[in-house]
């Protein structure tokens, strides 16, 4: 414990944090005498033996310790397909840095994640280069309305222009324009294997893909079954449109004959007004991330129109509990997670001593008095539960990637609604707006890539999907693995909850891994892993609970809690963890993967196996 707490900078009384919200490079990392990095010691699973078996069984979760088998310094990558991080890891084993690689992962999961971003999406991406200034690359995310015939609301496309921009301006140069672009339209015209997310996120959105006669063309089997999981999915139309953008000579870029070719098609699909703006390339900005602090680590965060501000604001609360507090499962845990997150999305002029003023005491330990008040309360007392159906959150994808440099890479994309606004004929999907924005605003966005640092080193790249669930999971995984000490892959697999604001007077918050029975009928739900406990102590604190009900769970964890998709130092390499929400994997790049890129530059090797070809039996369709 003490080993644990000179880390953490955590003691037995709470501190006020000074989150420092400030514009520039200077980052003033608060050392300790034990360094960087730090490899945390051995600690046992807090959680129930259900939740233990879960974490066991789901794809890129297992063992206590990280995996240090095949961990070098060549870099690492983390996202939410394993096609996409095949291709960064042969970007990076064929000597390309982070960037290289981040521009060629984006474009991967623009096709084998189509659900979640594209071509037609957003990109914000927040970069770390040795000895040099952090910074986001991004482009205003502008609401687009179109009427008409065709009415719809969308988002000026910012892809192209910031993968572009990022290739052209921190790239490595040793990998060139077309070869960045080729790997994701090899994947469109070969095909990948269908994971369980993006089949199951398909099932969701099947009534809508079948009333979108573009979209049921692209993705749908022809008698409109949907691609049954583990069957090879092509995507021909996406492929050749991916191969216009490789052929697009990089100086002409964001304009030239790949602009002329998408400003054609969005002419059949919306009016004249909203086609010529969501043709026209969108300027790139390059900001100076926000920097916060936490235990130590320098905090790296995108400011607005983006969600790092109130990121650094959940750290700032959490900040002020004891480290033994957020190291042990309980409800003392339950309760300042709950509250940090609810500060996070308060209005941004309240403070937080006005904040923490309002509420009942937080618990200082395990076992408070306060606590031991709270399980005392009568049963009848108790809200009841039953699950919630709510609105899906926001299609995004998140991915992290670092170099043998030490350049890092964190990138969130987003298509904003599943399957975005509306298909176009050149094989992806134009972004939705937020619903009710009006012509020319910008959008806010929830996304929030992070890196944190210390001593100048690179500690953990991270970032999430999930709309505002994005922010919870961001912020419980670093809590995980700063004040928990928890392997990476532990930190992203550990059950979340979720604050959702707009509950009057309190917030409601939502538990993951609540599962619902009915045996004679009637809905009972187990609270594990979280225990009963936690409805008392809602109760205690004015808070709501409940569950979303949304199809996506598998083996008790849903991807409504967003995907972590990180890369974490250790020792003299790294360690990446996917969300097993997801489809993704997280990889190093082995010596293999250089003698393998060395001898088949041409990339003409399979890195990953695509599984068998379509059958016509492996079809399904929802059940009416």
């Amino acid at each position: 414990m003490t080993r644990m707490r000179k880390w953490c900078s955590g003691t037995s009384r709470p501190r006020r944090l000074q989150i420092d919200v400030k514009r520039g490079p200077a980052l003033e990392d608060r050392t300790h005498d034990d360094g960087f990095p730090y490899k945390p010691a051995d600690r046992r699973i807090r959680s129930p033996l259900v939740w233990a078996a879960t974490i066991l069984l789901v794809h890129g979760c297992g063992s206590e310790r990280p995996p240090t088998h095949g961990v070098a310094s060549s870099g690492a990558v983390s996202s939410a397909t394993p096609e996409a991080t095949a291709v960064g890891v042969r970007v990076l084993a064929s000597g390309g840095n982070a960037v290289d690689a981040a521009v060629a992962i984006s474009l991967a999961l623009g096709v084998t994640e189509p659900s979640e971003s594209g071509l037609g999406g957003t990109v914000v991406m927040l970069v770390i280069r040795p000895g040099a200034d952090p910074l986001v690359i991004h482009a205003t995310p502008e609401v687009v309305r179109s009427t008409g015939p065709n009415p719809g609301s969308f988002l000026r496309p910012t892809m192209v222009p910031v993968l572009v921009h990022a290739w052209r301006e921190y790239g490595s140069g040793k990998v060139s324009w077309e070869k960045v672009v080729e790997p994701a339209q090899g994947l469109a015209q070969d095909g990948y294997a269908l994971g369980r997310f993006r089949h199951l996120k398909m099932v969701k959105e099947y009534s809508r893909l079948e009333g979108d006669s573009v979209a049921t063309a692209l993705l749908l089997n022809s008698d409109h079954s949907i691609p049954g999981e583990g069957t090879r999915v092509q995507l021909p139309v996406l492929a050749r449109t991916l191969e216009r953008l490789a052929g697009t000579a990089p100086t002409a870029l964001p304009g030239g004959d790949f602009a002329d070719l998408v400003a054609s098609d969005i002419v059949g699909l919306v009016d004249a007004t909203a086609a010529r703006v969501l043709a026209t390339p969108t300027e790139v900005r390059e900001d100076t991330p926000l920097a916060g602090t936490y235990r130590g680590w320098s905090v790296l965060v995108p400011g607005y129109p983006y969600g790092g501000s109130r990121l650094l604001r959940a750290l700032e609360l959490l900040q002020s509990a004891p480290v033994e507090v957020l190291e042990e499962e309980g409800e003392s845990r339950t309760a300042w997670l709950a509250e940090a997150l609810g500060y996070a999305i308060a209005p941004q002029e309240v403070s937080l001593g006005t904040y923490l003023a309002a509420l009942p005491r937080l618990p200082l330990s395990v076992d408070d008095p306060a606590l031991r008040r709270t399980r005392r309360m009568s049963g009848a007392s108790l809200p009841s539960l039953a699950p919630d159906a709510g609105a899906q959150p926001p299609a995004s994808s998140h991915f992290s990637v670092v170099d043998a440099t030490g350049m890092a890479v964190s990138v969130t994309q987003s298509l904003r609604g599943p399957f975005g606004e509306r298909a176009s004929g050149l094989g992806f999907f134009l972004a939705r707006a937020p619903e009710g924005a009006s012509m020319g605003s910008q959008a806010v966005s929830w996304s929030v890539p992070t890196v944190l640092m210390r001593k100048g080193a690179i500690g953990l790249v991270l970032g999430s999907s999930g709309g505002s669930r994005a922010l919870s999971a961001v912020v419980q995984t670093v809590t995980e693995w700063v004040d928990g000490g928890h392997p990476l892959e532990r930190a992203v697999a550990t059950p979340r909850l979720h604050i959702e604001g707009g509950a009057r007077p309190r917030p409601r918050m939502v538990l993951e891994g609540v599962t619902w029975v009915d045996p004679m009928g009637g809905l009972r739900a187990s609270l594990e892993p979280w225990g009963e406990g936690v409805r008392r102590l809602a109760v205690s604190r004015g808070l709501g609970v409940g569950e979303q009900d949304t199809g996506l769970q598998t083996l008790g964890i849903s991807s409504f809690f967003g995907g972590v998709h990180a890369v974490a130092r250790d020792g003299d390499g790294w360690t990446p963890a996917a969300d097993p929400r997801r489809d993704g994997v997280g990889r190093v790049v082995s010596e293999e993967d250089v003698v393998r890129a060395r001898q088949d530059p041409r990339g003409e090797r399979d890195l990953i196996d695509l599984g068998p070809p379509p059958s016509p039996d492996v079809r399904s369709r929802p059940e009416e």
